[in-house]
């Protein structure tokens, strides 16, 4: 008999405990099941304990090894039948069988059955079969537990130099799974490395709940016992106190597990459990630090919060502990805390109560220091710092021990200040907490009103549809801003009137802080203010005043005033010369924020040599890893890009993405920025395997660092498809793309802006595969999105205005398309004013629509606003600004107004010449079009002077063997051809064939054809002997050719034979004409034409004949070839 329950169906009933639970689970005694590893350690040989054998049938599966063996059974690794799937599948051991062993086995089936998350192994169904009890798990391959990863570790002669942040990775993916497992009611209380499998590409994987609380379960009789592992117990849970277990024992096993990993060791030890249950409950573990001194402070505190005797003092949640994980990887300040002296004296007390009576006075004594010291730091320290150990304290109090008492002061308020006013600005985080605390507020006061759960599940559904529309992110930045940043510069303003250098100091952090919510001219005025004080109060050349006054001019780029941003950035770099050096990083960073501007004013040239020097010193005395370096090189790529110098952009962003991995590792935010970067450059120098592979990569690398739902891997999934897309490989970019949308959806809602932009790239690759009425209904979804939860003016909507124009073009709704495009042109017009690159661009898309729909006045006018906002914002010489010329001057031949379009067509001509030089590309292309305008208003002799300095650059930058100076050489035949001039083309026609048959040889398809062009012209000047030797050989190349084309062979025939009836050359011209129209007349292939003209050529032949030789037949022949009778 066979019985199984589902994961999802109800559990079973509650068994009674056995006197052997003690024993279960102490850790020498209680074996771990690994019931999802692959197994490669042991082979599938027959069970002594079941008699189950490799193959057999159990159920509804099929075995096919033994994994491993576990204190309460064993683990094989099976085909599960009816879904043809691999499984692993647990069974508890005859000889095991009892009330507590059933208990545990049916609580590992219903806890792990209510759960569904990557991180955490998934159970399908439990059952009994032939009184063998079993658990149906997922399969995970790989066959490593972290306590695996640990020993590997511990014995390895060096750890691997991201070891600290690929940890710090792999223990916010287990706690984002317990977060989960906790949000389902069920505490898994056995959190240890033995349970948290790692798959192949090192994501960890959570097992084994077997002694998991399930809230929905009635309460299991457990007091005055000991639930767990004991290394990794909870103070708690050694108390045996089920009244004091929650979800935050899982936080300090948890926390348990990475002191582990980081240290190598476990941080409570003994030889017995009563050892080690002493020292969890009254020991401090050992300071991490002194074990692994290059271990990073941050983590040390975050372990040791994670690792409290008070549950109130641990974080609250998992969630808090991945975020500061998080928070540690991304460079900024955790949340955590190092004790202050005071709170160690208070724990210490709490520990040693009868010593610390004697020694109350003393603690008070040094809580009153440690905030002495604490206060004499600030200025050396950013607030990212402040976790920092009090030894570290005690060394920088040290070293500022000569300060100014009146400095001190000063120092105090403002580490006091920031403190209490910036120590955690995270408008993301706090967007989510004002989301989730929204619903948590509903349930509880639904739950004290003893409201049904039918009902408060009900409103909490319409609650969540009702705010999708919020972009709580944006509320958390604007609630920030009013409640923390804007009451911060007031009360730096009101309370630090009488201190006007400390209240500058304050007004710079202020700044920053609107500087970090995107609020630049908040930003700019506040340190604007900031710089006035500083100025006037004697502190024009320190370098708190000097950074002040670059961060003014880099705001001021930021909101695209370069000409105001140029001479503070200036400013900055020439008083820092002056008072640190040339060398120093404040310098070194002002110039390269000097030549950032210059290249955001299209001053490409004065900001590479500026970048290049600057690159050049940073490397020399600040090294290849510092930030000012990384940056020079991230600058210097960003404008060989736009020069479009790929390759050397390709050096510079090579390099700044090996110098962040080597620094911050794979895992890696910035890094991964990097790789997003370098991967779309790849694709612009078309190494498509190379982008492919790296883009891939970094994928990768997210789903480890931040899970698969997590919005940077959201972002990447959908960075990868469109690469993909832009490669042009769209079965291959659909799944990535229908990925980023499914998860978007599931975690943001329809109406998140992350959703909104994969609904637009869904769009975009269906109009990219040509379905066009597909893409239809994915464009008006995310523009009605945005328009809705964004506004009409956001820039994401107007790309989506955009996007729906360009489509309806495409589907030849000309008419529906004209109001969004002036929609989007009004938008820009009235949000960026009339020279703003973006209006302009919308001029001409606007335009160029205009132009589609036969309004050509209408487009030329935008076309000339476009032209004059870039005269008047980037000057004449700019790339821009000759791209607009070009474009007017295109409008104006169509037209057809060539006159007034040829002046302009020179200007772009000079322009682009001066810009890239008279070899470039594009410089030769206008040449060729200026050649042919002048051709078209009749000024043949300028014509002619453009055609050959094209031929002469193609000449310089190719050689004469390049398939551009073959084109130009024929092109410049060719026109002089159609001039009547043949005796000045045939040198260049001559050439052209020469290079041609010398190099790819007579049966070549491009010598045939300057063959046939060389007969023509040959023909045209009556030198027929010549043209018709040069028709023969082109006539036999096709003959020899490995595929002939018989229509052109017999187009060649003709062509022949008419050339030799002008000669005279009847029976030769016979020869040729009779056997060719033969041929072509039985000949599907052979168009008409060409077959009607040797039908004719062929009897105006047999005519002449029989004119000159009258009575050998001729007559006959030609009369039956115009009965239709074929040719003999």
């Amino acid at each position: 008999m066979s019985n199984e329950t589902s994961a999802s169906g109800p559990p079973g009933d509650p068994k009674k405990r056995s006197s052997d639970a003690w024993l279960s689970a102490l850790p020498e005694n209680r074996e771990d099941f690994r019931g999802a590893v692959s197994g490669e350690r042991i082979t599938g040989a027959p069970d002594s304990e079941t008699g189950l054998a490799p193959g057999a049938l159990f159920g509804g599966f099929r075995l096919i090894r033994v994994l491993g063996h576990g204190g309460m059974g064993q683990v094989w690794e099976a085909e599960e039948l009816a879904y043809h799937r691999k499984i692993a599948l647990k069974l508890v051991r005859q000889d095991r069988l009892s009330d507590r062993t059933l208990e545990l086995f049916s609580r590992e089936a219903r806890a792990g059955g209510r759960l569904s998350h990557p991180g955490i192994v998934q159970v399908h169904s439990s059952g009994e079969t032939d009184g063998v009890h079993w658990i149906n798990q997922e399969f995970v391959a790989g066959g490593r537990t972290v306590r695996d990863l640990v020993d590997q570790s511990r014995n390895a002669p060096a750890l691997p130099r991201d070891y600290y942040r690929d940890v710090a990775a792999l223990v916010v993916q287990v706690a984002e799974a317990l977060q989960h497992a906790h949000d389902a009611g069920v505490i898994h209380r056995d959190v240890k490395p033995q349970n948290i499998l790692i798959e192949v590409d090192g994501r960890p994987r959570l097992t084994d709940f077997g002694l998991a609380r399930v809230e929905s379960d009635a309460e299991l009789s457990e007091s005055g016992q000991a639930i767990g592992t004991y290394y990794y117990m909870s103070p708690e849970q050694v108390r045996a106190s089920a009244s004091g277990i929650d979800h935050r024992t899982d936080v300090f096993s948890l926390g348990v597990v990475l002191y582990e990993l980081l240290s190598l060791r476990r941080p409570f030890e003994g030889d017995t459990t009563h050892q080690i249950a002493t020292s969890i409950l009254s020991e401090d573990p050992p300071e991490l630090k002194k074990q692994r001194s290059q271990l990073p402070s941050e983590l040390a505190v975050i372990a040791g919060k994670a690792l409290e005797k008070r549950r109130e003092d641990r974080y609250p949640s998992m969630r808090a502990l991945a975020d500061d994980l998080r928070r540690f990887r991304e460079h900024r300040p955790i949340s955590a805390r190092p004790p202050s002296l005071a709170q160690r004296s208070v724990k210490w007390a709490r520990r040693n109560p009868t010593i610390a009576g004697v020694g109350a006075v003393g603690a008070v004594a040094f809580t009153v220091i440690a905030l002495l010291l604490e206060q004499n730091i600030g200025r050396r320290l950013e607030l990212a710092d402040a976790n920092a150990d009090l030894t570290q304290q005690k060394n920088l109090v040290q070293e500022q021990r000569d300060e100014a008492t009146e400095q001190a002061a000063r120092l105090a308020k403002i580490v006091k200040f920031h403190e209490g006013m910036f120590e955690r600005l995270e408008p993301g985080s706090f967007g989510e907490r004002l989301r989730e605390g929204t619903a948590r507020e509903l349930t509880a006061t639904l739950t004290a009103r003893k409201r049904p759960e039918s009902e408060i599940a009900l409103a909490r559904e319409r609650l969540k549809e009702s705010i999708a529309p919020v972009n709580f992110s944006n509320l958390g930045s604007k609630a920030l801003r009013e409640v923390v940043l804007e009451p911060a510069y007031l009360t730096a303003l009101d309370d630090f009137d009488q201190d006007p250098v400390t209240q500058a100091e304050l007004l710079v952090s202020v700044a920053l802080g609107f500087e970090q919510f995107g609020s630049f001219e908040r930003a700019l005025d506040i340190q604007l203010r900031a710089l006035e004080l500083l100025e006037a109060h004697g502190e024009a050349n320190s370098r708190s005043t000097i950074e002040c006054v670059n961060r003014v001019g880099m705001l001021l780029m930021d909101l695209g005033r370069f000409d105001e941003s140029l001479p503070y950035c200036e400013s900055a770099l020439s008083r820092s010369r002056a008072a640190l050096g040339e060398h120093d990083s404040t310098t070194l960073g002002a110039m390269n924020n000097v030549g950032s501007v210059l290249a955001a004013q299209s001053k490409n040239s004065e900001a590479v040599l500026v970048l290049e020097r600057t690159l050049e010193l940073s490397r020399e005395f600040l090294g290849e890893h510092h930030f000012v370096t990384r940056c020079c090189l991230s600058d210097l790529s960003a404008i060989y890009d736009t020069l479009g110098e790929y390759e050397k952009a390709l050096v510079y962003s090579s390099r700044a993405l090996a110098i962040a991995r080597s620094t911050d590792g794979l895992h890696d935010d910035q890094t991964l920025d990097l790789m997003n970067n370098l991967g779309v450059l790849l694709i612009s120098v078309e190494k498509s395997d190379e982008a492919l592979s790296i883009l891939t990569e970094c994928l990768g690398a997210c789903r480890i660092l931040h899970g698969d739902d997590h919005p940077k891997t959201i972002t990447s999934i959908s960075n990868l498809g469109m690469v993909l897309e832009q490669l042009q490989r769209f079965d291959e970019a659909m799944p990535y793309a229908q990925e980023a949308l499914e998860r978007s959806q599931r975690t943001r809602g329809d109406d998140h802006p992350m959703t909104l932009i994969t609904i637009n790239n869904m769009g975009s690759l269906l109009r990219s595969q040509q379905d066009l009425e597909g893409a239809l209904p994915y464009y008006e979804r995310a523009l009605a999105g945005s328009r809705r939860v964004l506004g009409d003016d956001h820039e994401d909507t107007l790309t989506s205005v955009y996007n729906l124009g360009i489509l309806l073009q495409d589907l030849g709704r000309l008419d529906d398309a004209l109001p969004l495009f002036r929609e989007e042109l009004d938008a820009m017009r009235r949000l960026h004013g009339p020279d703003h690159e973006d209006t302009r661009a919308s001029l001409f898309h606007y335009g160029k629509l205009l132009a589609s729909l036969g309004r050509h006045d209408e487009a030329r006018s935008a076309f000339e606003e476009e032209l004059a906002s870039c005269r008047r914002e980037l000057g004449n010489e700019h790339a821009d600004t000759l791209a607009s010329v070009y474009n007017l001057s295109t409008h104006l031949q169509a037209m057809g107004l060539h006159e007034d379009a040829l002046p302009l067509l020179r200007e772009a001509l000079d322009g682009i010449q001066a810009l890239r030089g008279p070899n470039d590309a594009k410089t030769r292309s206008l040449l060729y079009e200026y050649a042919q305008l002048l051709d078209e208003v009749g000024l043949q002799q300028d014509a002619l002077a453009a055609f050959e300095q094209e031929l002469a650059s193609c000449r310089r930058a190719f050689g004469d063997e390049d398939e551009e100076t073959l084109d130009s050489l024929f092109n410049l035949g060719d026109r002089l051809v159609a001039w009547g001039r043949a005796e000045e083309a045939l040198p260049y026609l001559e050439e052209e064939l020469s290079i041609l048959r010398r190099t790819r040889g007579d049966e070549n398809e491009r010598t045939l054809m300057s063959l046939f062009n060389l007969g023509v012209v040959l023909e045209s000047m009556d030198r027929l002997d010549d043209a018709l030797r040069h028709y023969q050989l082109w006539m036999e190349g096709h003959r020899a050719a490995p595929e002939v084309d018989r229509n052109t062979l017999a187009f060649a025939e003709a062509t022949i034979g008419n050339l030799q009836l002008r000669l005279g050359e009847l029976d030769s011209a016979l020869e040729v004409l009779e056997p060719a129209f033969a041929r072509a007349s039985e000949d599907s292939a052979v168009e008409d034409r060409v077959r009607s003209a040797l039908r004719t050529q062929l009897l105006e032949c047999l005519e002449a004949l029989d004119s000159g030789r009258p009575g050998e037949g001729y007559r006959e022949r030609a009369d039956a070839l115009r009965e239709g009778s074929p040719p003999r």
